[in-house]
């Protein structure tokens, strides 16, 4: 009986110490699991030079410097009015502003007008030389503009002179000069001109003669 009752006691405590010695491992395990760091959630940014490339497009070369359409005015009758009637023409791509300006002015004191066309500029005009500044566009003509013809012949040159200098930019004002020196007066009749002229103002002074 003794013996039974030392086994009982020893099965117990071996019972006793296996739960503690279980439970102990747990509550390690959980101890040691709480204080490992939990995964962090990340939200990754682009770097700077991926900002930069998708933020700014790179311009094509073929853009940059490209002037508007240049052209040429030359004179069509409509009724008993002169009109002028602007021709596009074509540039290479390489021009800046400057030199399909001056490709445009050459093109208007050389070329021939197409059919039912005009121009009232002298043939043998030369441009002496172009200048494009903070002032206006500068003119600069040989001496046989100023010759031949009556006042409608002066109006006409001068339209197709002051709208084709300007078809690169219409607002601009133009300053014409004759062999270097400022043109004051056109004509055996004395057309006033104005320096610098803009379009508008040849419209305001001389629209019952040429318009556009």
């Amino acid at each position: 009986m003794a013996r039974y009752k030392q086994s009982r006691s020893l099965s117990w405590f071996l019972g006793t110490a296996i739960a503690v010695l279980v439970a102990g491992t747990g509550a390690a395990w959980w101890a040691v699991s709480s204080l490992k760091p939990k995964p962090e959630s990340t939200t990754v940014f682009p770097t700077p030079s991926s900002v930069n490339q998708s933020s700014s497009q790179a311009v094509p070369k073929s853009s940059l410097g490209q002037p508007s359409h240049a052209q040429v005015y030359w004179l069509v009758a409509q009724g008993d009015k002169t009109a002028l009637i602007a021709s596009p023409i074509t540039l290479a791509k390489s021009l800046d502003k400057s030199q399909s300006l001056q490709t445009a002015l050459e093109q208007l004191l050389t070329q021939t007008p197409p059919s039912s066309q005009s121009s009232a500029i002298p043939p043998g005009t030369q441009l002496l030389s172009v200048k494009n500044d903070a002032q206006g566009i500068h003119v600069n003509l040989s001496q046989t503009f100023t010759q031949g013809g009556g006042s409608e012949s002066m109006t006409g040159r001068l339209g197709q002179l002051i709208y084709t200098a300007t078809s690169l930019n219409p607002q601009s004002p133009v300053w014409i000069e004759v062999e270097g020196k400022p043109l004051e007066t056109l004509g055996g009749e004395g057309l006033m001109i104005d320096q610098p002229m803009t379009r508008q103002q040849f419209d305001e002074n001389f629209h019952d003669s040429t318009h556009p």
